[in-house]
């Protein structure tokens, strides 16, 4: 146990490991922010005007909108959001084609009728249909597939590292 720390001493004293830690403890916390700043959600003011508020602003309105349909999902959640989601459906001339919104449908409409609801929808299908993905935006990635991604992404990113510094110490 001596030698591993005496090692682990070695390395952590070296200058080009105490930068790159630095840069790493740096774009972790930018990157634990940067999220934050993606959510947005429209309503429609007092006024009749329309707001769209982003960032944790709009976090908050998500929450809140989504008050009712958080914790345990039962059945009559379910079903009272299948029916909320059918009657907004309904409200349009042929319906959604494979809930698809189109031309016809305002932010403002799907924000005040879907949103909150979409979320327990899509949880759903993908809990009845066993899928093994992450979703990251629009792109749906098999679990595996992103596991030997990250796995090659330290690879390519610690042997240069590990080379140089290795012929720093040898030369």
């Amino acid at each position: 146990m001596r030698v591993y720390r005496a090692e682990l001493k070695r390395i952590l004293k070296t200058r080009s490991v105490q930068i790159l830690l630095a840069a790493a403890i740096l774009l972790s916390a930018v990157l634990a922010y940067f999220p934050s700043t993606f959510p947005q959600y429209v309503y429609e003011d007092g006024n009749g005007q329309e707001v769209t508020l982003t960032g944790r602003e709009a976090i908050r309105m998500i929450q809140e909108k989504q008050g009712q349909y958080q914790g345990e999902i039962t059945g009559e959640k379910l079903a009272d959001a299948l029916k909320q989601y059918n009657d907004f459906a309904a409200g349009y001339e042929g319906g959604l084609p494979n809930g698809v919104y189109d031309e016809r449908v305002t932010t403002l409409a799907v924000y005040e009728n879907v949103f909150a609801i979409d979320r327990l929808l899509n949880s759903f299908t993908y809990a009845v249909t066993d899928t093994e993905f992450v979703f990251l935006g629009d792109q749906a990635i098999s679990t595996p597939y992103l596991m030997m991604g990250a796995a090659l992404s330290e690879i390519i990113l610690f042997i240069p590292l590990t080379v140089v510094e290795w012929c720093r110490k040898r030369g």
